[in-house]
Order: structure tokens, then sequence, then C-alpha cells
């Protein structure tokens, strides 16, 4: 599996790395046959074939050294290109996940666990591990073979000393995988804390509370439980390592004693001796090697886990392609959504039930209530990014209940008050919600404009191009002109149905009344839903649906709804738009 993973990696570093390895692998052999000549003819005073023998000898040691080093190299760059590779495999798994499954904590945590495997290095340490192991038995089997001439007795103490170190890894490696998941977890929190403490806006956010030391503490602490966790770990390798040395050594002593014993030779002893202790050096790792390959299984096996959930979570969601390569076809000109229900992870009561609504393309919806009350929500049910059930579901003639969630995105653009502040260029931030469309300056300025923030961007140095985020020596932006970003963003892709969740909460009055100035211009292109806690901005609404705990209460325009004694009324009884009415 990993020779075949490398293979496809980097062919030709594989091919080459494996056969200088075999190679190598049989030059204690070689020595011992080599030496043993030299001996013989040092014995019987052949001079000529003696400094022949000698010159091959320091030519074959040389060489050793020189291939070792070439192998090392090849084995760095099997490591680089494997490591490589896992990251943008597992990106792309990352990508096909919907948020259906991107919000449940198992998957979150099984792909954190998959990256900490790949930043460990252990997933490219694998093969150059198995290579270590098989260039150990690749040698002994050699030395056995050549020695078994001298004393086949003594050639079996060699091969059974790799047996204690062997077995002594595999305990380590078992002991290992139960302290993974510790390790794994104390790790991420760790990591966590530490970027809050060096994040421009946590960091600050945390000076005006005076807490940056208690962060500091809880990341310190986090670490220190990881230096414990490993310090146990290293103690216990210690005492397998140490008490499997010992056997070794005893089997590599009766080896040696076994072969003076034989009544060999002398020319054939001097080989057997030199041959076993160039073996123990070729090998001296062999125990390393094996730890290595063993405890890289549970990297391997945390990878390999986030994979296959991927893979189980796209097949159980899996749309045919015919439907998939489908452009949007707007048969009809409404949505409609008859008792919906949606339920979030390990949630057995759903968060809103009984929902329907409908909107027309031209028609601006407004959804209120008090935080917590299901509108949120309602727009994820929508979108499929949690479970839900309904009656019926009906957007643009299409049927929602049997389209994946790309399907549906296709249709809607949803500009959320968790907008994601992506540290790119202008134009990157942009350009992430187009793909496979050409999109012109003119475009991408007309957007900007629609969101009032054309001017902020050609104030900066690139214009377009312009690198944003401090930590990147970038531009430098404010909640609301990321805010505006975003807004651009959703105008770009020019969806039939626009959904603005708390949209400009970051913006001020003036720049908000102008923004849906633009928004109303334009709705008559559109199914519009807007999410608000500001009476003000639904005024100009077609239809308001109220919501509470989770259930869609009242609903009507903007004036019927402000009459005293409703509850959109007493919601907003503090707000100086209800007040005058």
């Amino acid at each position: 599996m990993e020779y075949k993973n490398a293979y496809n990696n980097a062919p030709i570093q594989t091919i080459v790395s494996t056969v200088l390895n075999f190679l190598v692998a049989l030059i204690p052999s070689a020595q011992t046959i080599l030496v043993a000549k030299l001996t013989s003819a040092l014995n019987n005073n052949d001079t000529s074939t003696a400094l022949l023998l000698g010159c091959i000898v320091g030519i074959l040691v040389a060489g050793y050294l020189s291939i070792q080093q070439i192998d090392y190299t090849l084995q760095r760059m099997l490591q680089s290109a494997i490591i490589e590779k896992a990251h943008s495999q597992l990106n792309l798994e990352y990508a096909r996940l919907e948020p259906i499954h991107i919000i449940r904590s198992d998957i979150s945590n099984a792909g954190q666990a998959a990256r900490e495997a790949i930043n460990s290095s252990k997933l490219g340490m694998q093969i150059v591990a198995l290579q270590s192991v098989l260039f150990a038995i690749t040698v002994c089997c050699s030395l056995l073979i050549t020695i078994w001439s001298i004393s086949p007795l003594s050639s079996a103490f060699i091969f059974t000393c790799l047996l204690p170190l062997s077995i002594a890894t595999m305990i380590y490696a078992k002991k290992e995988g139960s302290y993974w998941d510790k390790i794994s977890a104390c790790t991420r929190q760790a990591q966590y804390r530490e970027s809050v403490l060096s994040g421009q806006s946590t960091a600050s956010e945390l000076s005006l509370y005076d807490s940056q030391h208690c962060m500091a503490e809880w990341a310190n602490s986090n670490r220190s439980t990881i230096r414990k966790l490993f310090t146990k770990l290293d103690k216990f390798s210690i005492l397998t390592d140490g008490i499997a040395g010992l056997c070794s050594i005893v089997l590599l002593s009766c080896a040696l004693l076994t072969m003076i014993s034989t009544g060999a030779d002398t020319a054939s002893i001097a080989g057997g001796i030199v041959g076993v202790l160039s073996g123990i050096g070729a090998t001296s790792n062999v125990g390393y090697a094996l730890g290595e390959l063993l405890s890289s299984s549970n990297a391997v096996s945390a990878y390999m886990r986030f994979i296959n959930i991927v893979e189980d979570c796209c097949n159980t969601t899996a749309i045919p392609d015919v439907a998939q390569q489908q452009e949007i076809i707007c048969e009809d000109d409404y949505i409609s959504i008859e008792n919906m229900s949606a339920y979030y992870p390990d949630q057995q009561e759903p968060s809103i039930s009984d929902i329907s609504f409908t909107v027309k393309r031209g028609e601006i919806v407004g959804f209120v209530g008090e935080n917590g009350a299901g509108k949120t929500t309602t727009i994820k049910g929508l979108l499929g990014m949690i479970e839900n059930k309904c009656d019926r579901c009906t957007i643009y003639g299409h049927d929602f209940r049997t389209m994946g969630y790309e399907q549906r995105h296709q249709f809607i653009s949803v500009l959320t008050q968790d907008y994601g502040r992506y540290e790119l260029t202008v134009r990157e931030n942009l350009l992430l919600g187009i793909q496979g469309k050409e999109v012109s300056d003119g475009a991408l300025w007309e957007a900007l404009r629609q969101a009032h923030g054309d001017t902020m961007v050609k104030n900066m140095p690139n214009g377009l191009d312009t690198q944003l985020g401090n930590q990147w020596n970038g531009q430098g932006l404010s909640g609301g002109e990321w805010q505006r970003l975003a807004l651009a963003r959703l105008i770009l892709r020019d969806s039939p149905i626009r959904i603005f969740d708390e949209a400009t909460s970051n913006i001020d009055a003036q720049t908000e009344e102008s923004i849906f100035e633009e928004i109303k211009k334009d709705s008559h292109e559109y199914a519009t839903i807007i999410i608000s806690h500001r009476a003000w901005t639904l005024r100009n609404a077609d239809r308001i649906y109220v919501f509470h705990n989770g259930h869609i209460i009242e609903s009507g325009s903007y004036c019927n709804l402000s009459k005293k004694g409703t509850y959109f009324s007493e919601l907003f009884s503090s707000q100086k738009h209800i007040e005058e009415m």
C-alpha cells in the first residue's frame, strides 16, 4: 500500500531508492566474502591478490557511505512528495463535504486528526521506515546465507537478533495508539489557544479583558499535558528497548562465539566477524524503523478514517451525474415551503417545525424574531445544510427534496452574519462565489459599487489586486468593509434567489439604507429574503414572517404587523420606527 502510494507520487525516486536499498543491503555479505578471501590471500603471502581485494573492500566501504547519503536524500524527496499529496487530497476531501456533514462533530474531529497526522510527518515516515525494515531483513537474510557455510547455528542467531526489537516496537506502538487521541485533542486545544493569542483581532480583544496571561496559561497547560504524555511514552520505550537490546546483545554474542568455536579456518572466521559487525551497524536502527513503521500506522489510520468518512458521506448524498450537470432552469417564479421541520446533529426534537412560507420572483420577504427563534435555521433547512423534512419544498418549479446541496446552492445566494474574512486579494475574494465563468473587471467594480465598496477598493494601493490581511502585510479592513466585500460577492453570483441574513449588521445606518435601496431597485429580478433585527429595513418588504420558538406565529405587511397588539409591534416597540407608527 505504502509503496504504491509512494510510486504514484514520485515513481523515479521510489524505484531508485528501492534499488539502492537492496544493493546496500548486500554489502555486509559482500564484505564477509571479500574479507575472508583477503585474509586467505594474506595468509598465503599472495600480495597482489591481497592488494586488489583491499582496494575492492575500500571502494565498497566508501561506496556504501556515498550510496547511503544519496538514499537519504531520495527518502526525503519521497517524504516531501507524500506529504504534499496527502495535504492536497485532504483539501479536496474537505471541498467535497456538504454543510450538513461539516457541522457534525465526529467529522470535524476526524478531519483535524487527519491534518495533524500529516503535519506530524508520520505519513511520510512510513515509506522510509518500511524501506529500513526491508533493508534490515535483506541484510540478515543475505548474511544468513553467507555465514551458513561457516556456522549454521551462528547464522540462525544473527537472524533471530531482530526479534526482540521487533516485539518491543510492536508493544510500544500499541501503547502509543492508546495515547494518540489524547495527544491529538491536547494539540488542537493548544494550537487554538495559541492562535487566539497571536491573532490580531482576538489578541486585541483579550487585552481589553486583561486575559492574555489567562489564555497563555491555558495554552501552556495543554503543552505541558502533551509533554507529560510523550514522557510516559518515552519511559515506556526506554524500558522495552532496554530489555530488547540486552536480548539482542546475548544473541549476537552467541553468534560470534558459535562462529569462533566451529573450528573454521581463520579467513572464514575473520570474514564472518566482519560481516556480523557490519550487519550490526547496518541494522542498528531497525528498532527505530520498526517503531516508526508501527507508530505511523496510527497516523495512517487517522488519515484514512477521515477519507473513508467523506466517501461514505458523499455516497449517501450522491446525486446522479445527469442531474448534477443540469443548468439552472426556472420553470416557475416562486418558492413554496410547507410544514418544514429541521434538526441539528444529535438533537431528537426539531429546532423549527411547521414552517410554511412563499416568496415570488420580484418580492422582498422579511424574517424577524428574537435570537434563536428559528430564522437562520429555516434558511439552513432550505439549503439542506441541516437535516430537514417538509411536505413541500418547491423552488422555481424544482423539488428541492430530491436535490443535493450543490444543486440547491446554484439557485440561492446567501450572505450571513457570520461572513468569512478571507485574507486573499480583493479579486480573489470576489471570485470565490464564481466558478467556471469569466468575470470582467467591469463586473467586479459594478458589484463593489452596488455594495458601496468601490471607493474603498479604489483607495487601496493595488486596487482589485490588493492583498488583504495584516498577517500577510496586507490591507487591514474593518468589520463593515469586510461585510461590503461579502455583499459584492453575493451580487456577483447573480442567483435567482437572494437571502440577506443580518447582511449589513456592521455597516453604518446611512450606508445600510443606501444598500437596501440598491437591493430594492433590482428586486424585480430576484426572490429576496431579508432577515433583520432592525424594523426599518423591512418597511419595503412585501410580506413579513414573524418567528417565535421555532414557529411562524404572524405574517403580513409592515403596516399591519406594526399595529398595537401584535407580537411584531411588541418586539420592535423600542425602535423609533415602530413608535412613530
